[in-house]
């Protein structure tokens, strides 16, 4: 499956970020869940957990914008 496809055929690729980090994910999700609330283990573990989120969210954003400044670069003219 393509993220998109332009009218002279240049095919771009789906982002498939969440799928390199899901057993990270996974992993330290189910860590979180084991600990007890309000406790600053707790409270560690939801760093963990927020600290991979943020890094797969800032490398979807990263090939988005690449793609898009791509086709930006390479066209004169952009229309709807």
């Amino acid at each position: 499956m393509n993220l998109f496809i332009t009218s002279d055929g240049a095919k771009f690729d789906n982002l498939r970020h969440q799928k390199r980090y899901e057993a990270t994910l996974a992993y330290l999700q189910r860590r979180l869940a084991k600990k007890q609330k309000s406790s600053n283990n707790r409270a560690k573990a939801k760093q963990n957990v927020a600290r991979l989120d943020a890094k797969i969210a800032d490398c979807r954003r990263d090939a988005i914008h690449k793609a898009t400044r791509t086709l930006v670069n390479e066209n004169q003219v952009m229309c709807d």
